[in-house]
């Protein structure tokens, strides 16, 4: 109710200015510019007014019915101008609503733009856009391409797409995420059915790990066995050169990673180092 209040007091104030201004700076040129040797030309007059009040009109719908586009905030991947130009839009541009449809209707599709929030002011009409990138966290195999994946899961573009040189860089330090049987397993039918369903499961696990403190060794790829559980391929002096872990809840994966505390610490003390790291199973670490 009170945007409503806001559009209408600046439109009857808007009004007030432009015909104000009408008759201030074009009054007496109408008269002069409709003068004749014989007198002033009513006609004239009458046409001269006619074309002032249409300027004006314009001008005041399209105060009234446009708004000026500001800087897109939030941007450090994407660039502004390109993603702009696909709409047929430039920054300052007055820009219709007809034309914020179209935008929004593509920044809601563009996949490097995870959400944005719209901000509007009156006096002066303009529009703000805060937008929320995606964020690489992954590469993934899809479809028979190298994808990056955003944190929440969502698949941004594949990486032979991309041309920025400074996302490529930022791509060869993310770690690998694979739907990948291990050898061992190949035989065993898998409960998750789908690549998509192995991707939400191991995202939600590795989200598990992070909120109960962080796993205690780095990795550079981490593959996803038939039931879900991870294969972390391990990097950085860890004592072990791969870990099995999986976590159904915080709890879990708390009590995990306390586990493979102990079973880090007693390696190192003994200055050993092992193949692999097993905690899938309850209660037990099999370590080989």
């Amino acid at each position: 109710m009170n945007r409503l209040i806001s559009i209408i007091l600046f439109t009857f104030f808007s009004c007030l200015i432009f015909l104000g201004s009408l008759f201030l700076r074009s009054g007496f040129n109408f008269v002069e510019n409709a003068q004749t040797d014989e007198g002033i030309s009513i006609s004239k007059l009458s046409s001269n007014l006619y074309s002032e009040f249409e300027r004006v009109f314009e001008q005041m719908w399209i105060n009234t019915m446009y708004s000026g586009l500001d800087r897109l905030s939030g941007l450090n991947r994407v660039d502004e101008s390109k993603l702009l130009k696909a709409v047929g839009i430039q920054e300052g541009m007055e820009i219709s609503p007809s034309e914020y449809d179209r935008l929004f209707r593509y920044l809601d599709s563009y996949p490097w733009i995870r959400k944005f929030n719209v901000t509007s002011s009156i006096l002066p009409k303009r529009i703000k856009l805060n937008i929320e990138e995606a964020i690489p966290a992954y590469v993934v195999e899809y479809s028979g391409k190298s994808w990056l994946m955003s944190d929440h899961g969502e698949l941004i573009e594949p990486l032979s797409e991309i041309s920025d040189p400074s996302i490529q860089v930022e791509a060869i330090g993310l770690p690998r995420l694979y739907d990948q049987n291990d050898e061992e397993f190949d035989k065993e039918v898998t409960t998750l059915s789908t690549t998509s369903q192995k991707f939400k499961t191991a995202l939600r696990t590795l989200e598990y790990f992070d909120l109960a403190g962080g796993l205690p060794f780095e990795f550079s790829t981490v593959r996803i066995l038939p039931y879900g559980e991870l294969l972390f391929d391990v990097t950085g002096g860890a004592p072990a050169s791969e870990v099995v872990l999986c976590a159904h809840n915080l709890g879990e994966a708390k009590s995990k990673l306390n586990q493979i505390g102990l079973i880090i610490h007693d390696l190192q003390s003994r200055s050993e180092v092992v193949n692999r790291i097993d905690l899938r199973f309850e209660g037990q670490g099999v370590v080989r």
